[in-house]
């Protein structure tokens, strides 16, 4: 019972683990979601708000810009300014004229047009003269450029009647008066170079009506020398500068972050004028932006724990039922043993998937039931191949020592033929009984054909020749012991008959990930009833590698063409290439190979 309980316990913490992971995983989806969706807007928003503020801004500038260009282009204007900056008023004859001048100025600029769209305007120079459109009060009769900064008259200057965008300054009048306003100046250029200044103001109320702060996102205006010309709060320069900076260095001028001098994420979004050169630039603390979502958030947490008590609830109640034949497959299972193993097992119906996990499993213990026998049948080809290999070294010592007599009596006669026949003898003797290693290389089983083909060819003389070529990558691939010598001496075995020359043929290659070796003779080939004889044998082995009833007859120790098939197929786990055939000019090729590690 106490397996049961936890087994069913298991299960519920299971599905609990995979619910709750689920749901928060939607959960959070669902939040990150809506909080990803909610910067997009957010960003869209404040893009939509920087163009529309740049771009009202650059209506308001146009107009102050068309004011100046206006005056400009009045010759009587431009030409009484060079009067008042080129004649000495000192001289009683240039009084008239310095009068007419005085009233075309005042003429241009004291206009109903320019009192309705701008502050005021003014004009000056640098003889102290002054006009404005603004109502005539003593206080701006001493009001002249020397209360601007250089600076801004020298920027003017130099744009040669170009516009030049003055920030937001305070003016200060001599009898106290003051207020913010911000400015376009022209140079006024005459014959003789710069004779004056028009500077069209406006209030910086007007500007901050534009600029105000929208759904809490701060605003802020800075022009090319990064000078500030409105700010939503009170900024320090180095903060100033950063925005700039940042914003002109995005694409579209769009920056998402963390601020480097504040410490808080924020989104950034800069539009610059082409009118003005300024940059108006929107932004919002990220922290503040995503308060919004907070109920969102606690909505969406409230409903997934809610989900999950209820997935908890439901898993333990349906647990019980759905694990009933689970646990009837894991009694079973515990009790298979190797004595059980090709039994049946008949299961109780249950819903498809636990059906398919009982197929499963039967099909498991079959396979597992072949295994072993496989593994006992490979056991026994071991085993038997062992006991020829002791047989197999009952008569070496013997044989040495009949070779060394041998040797030494061909020493004795000076017959160096006899020694080294002894000695390939001897090699072969050694490589063939050596019990050591039964797992050699493709090139220490080239060195003991060359030693057979080379014993050979003492006997047959000239009527053997052969050739091996092999690649030298071939050298250290591993294969099973005495291959390559029983394929050769099957050729010599059936291949002089009616033959007075037999030519042999080894090659070597590696070609396609896989390696190959072909033994090709000049003989008969091979007839087609003992070729489908070996095949059929071949097959049969295979068969009966497979089957229960064993392989009775196989002998390890005997070296034919099936046996050799046979241990290529053990040790390469069938995966290997075995080929027989005739070859069309005649004689026969033998092929082996397998797959490179």
């Amino acid at each position: 019972m106490q397996g049961k309980i936890s087994f069913q316990t298991k299960l519920v913490a299971i599905y609990s683990a995979f619910f709750i992971l689920l749901i928060s995983i939607l959960s959070f989806g669902f939040y990150y979601y809506n909080v990803y969706t909610f910067e997009q807007s957010t960003k869209a928003s404040l893009s939509d708000i920087a163009k529309k503020m740049s771009q009202q801004t650059d209506n308001l500038i146009q107009t102050m810009d068309y004011i100046s260009i206006d005056l400009l282009s009045q010759p009587e204007f431009v030409s009484a300014m060079v009067t008042l900056n080129t004649y000495d008023e000192k001289k009683p004859e240039n009084l008239v004229s310095i009068g007419e001048a005085i009233k075309t100025v005042k003429a241009s600029i004291i206009r109903d047009s320019i009192n309705r769209t701008v502050y005021k305007v003014n004009v000056f120079n640098q003889k102290d003269d002054f006009f404005t459109s603004y109502d005539i009060d003593s206080s701006y009769l001493e009001y002249s450029y020397k209360y601007y900064e250089a600076s801004w008259l020298k920027d003017a200057s130099q744009k040669k009647g170009s516009r030049y965008m003055v920030p937001p300054h305070k003016v200060v009048l001599p009898n106290g008066r003051s207020f913010w306003v911000f400015s376009l100046m022209r140079s006024i250029e005459g014959p003789a170079g710069t004779t004056g200044y028009l500077e069209v103001q406006n209030q910086l109320d007007t500007l901050t009506k534009i600029l105000a702060p929208v759904n809490k996102f701060n605003i802020l205006v800075v022009d090319d020398q990064k000078r500030t010309v409105y700010s939503s709060y009170r900024m320090s320069p180095e903060l100033v500068d950063y925005y700039h900076s940042h914003v002109s260095s995005q694409p579209e001028g769009v920056s998402t972050g963390k601020n480097p001098i504040t410490g808080k994420a924020e989104s950034l979004i800069g539009v610059r004028s082409q009118l003005t050169g300024w940059t108006v630039i929107a932004m919002q603390d990220t922290e503040s932006m995503l308060k919004s979502l907070e109920f969102t958030r606690n909505i969406v947490i409230i409903i997934g724990f809610a989900l999950i008590l209820v997935s908890i609830i439901f898993v333990y109640f349906f647990s019980g039922i759905l694990t009933k034949p689970l646990r009837q497959l894991m009694g079973y299972m515990e009790e298979v043993n190797i004595k059980n193993l090709s039994e049946e097992f008949k299961a109780e119906k249950g819903n498809n998937e636990i059906e398919m996990l009982y197929e499963s499993f039967q099909l498991m213990r079959e396979r597992l039931d072949q295994a072993i026998d496989e593994e006992v049948k490979s056991h026994s080809l071991q085993l038997k191949a062992s006991l020829d290999s002791l047989q197999a070294q009952i008569n070496p010592h013997f044989l040495y020592n009949i070779l060394n007599v041998i040797s030494n009596r061909g020493l004795e006669d000076d017959d160096e033929e006899i020694c080294d026949i002894c000695s390939m003898i001897s090699s072969m003797l050694r490589y063939s009984t050596s019990t050591d290693n039964e797992i050699v290389t493709i090139g220490d089983e080239v060195e003991n054909l060359i030693n057979y083909l080379n014993l050979m060819k003492k006997r047959f003389e000239h009527k053997l020749q052969y050739e091996i070529k092999m690649d030298d990558r071939l050298e250290k691939i591993p294969i099973p012991k005495l291959i390559l010598q029983p394929i050769a001496e099957n050729s010599l075995h059936h291949g002089f008959e009616n033959r007075s020359v037999l030519c042999l043929k080894v090659r070597g290659t590696i070609q396609d990930g896989m390696w190959r070796i072909d033994v090709i003779d000049n003989g008969n080939g091979f007839e087609q009833r003992v070729l489908d004889e070996i095949k059929k044998r071949m097959e049969t082995f295979e068969m009966e590698i497979h089957s229960r009833t064993g392989f009775e007859g196989l002998k390890i120790g005997g070296m034919g063409l099936v046996n050799t098939y046979a241990r290529m197929s053990l040790f390469y786990n069938r995966k290997f290439v075995f080929e027989l055939k005739n070859n069309p000019e005649g004689g026969a090729c033998i092929s082996l190979g397998g797959l490179l590690d």
